[in-house]
């Protein structure tokens, strides 16, 4: 899932689907389509944003805090299972205040 991702930010697709999703359920169900990935399953409990096989990912749009989804992130890996779990952060810009917030 992370090297389609990447192929999506090389290609410039991934900021058109940024720019033209209105939440972040949105763009995770875009993505999704994108990817031939599924959105928002849920497994033992906790919701994948995103699912690809074995691949789990949880998307957050304009997080206030650097460290935002690290912990669903775990909470994929460790108890849902998921083999390979990512974050996608999607900030407007990163500045030394966001980083040390």
């Amino acid at each position: 899932m992370l090297h389609g991702i990447l192929h999506l930010a090389s290609s410039g697709k991934l900021r058109e689907v940024v720019e033209s999703s209105r939440s972040e359920r949105e763009l995770c169900e875009l993505l999704a389509s994108l990817l031939g990935a599924s959105a928002h399953v849920v497994v033992n409990g906790i919701e994948a944003d995103l699912l690809l096989g074995t691949e789990a990912c949880e998307v957050k749009l304009y997080p206030s805090r650097f460290y935002s989804g690290f912990g669903q992130a775990l909470a994929l890996k460790h108890v849902a299972g998921f083999k390979e779990v990512c974050v996608l952060q999607v900030v407007k810009a990163v500045s030394e205040g966001y980083i040390e917030g």
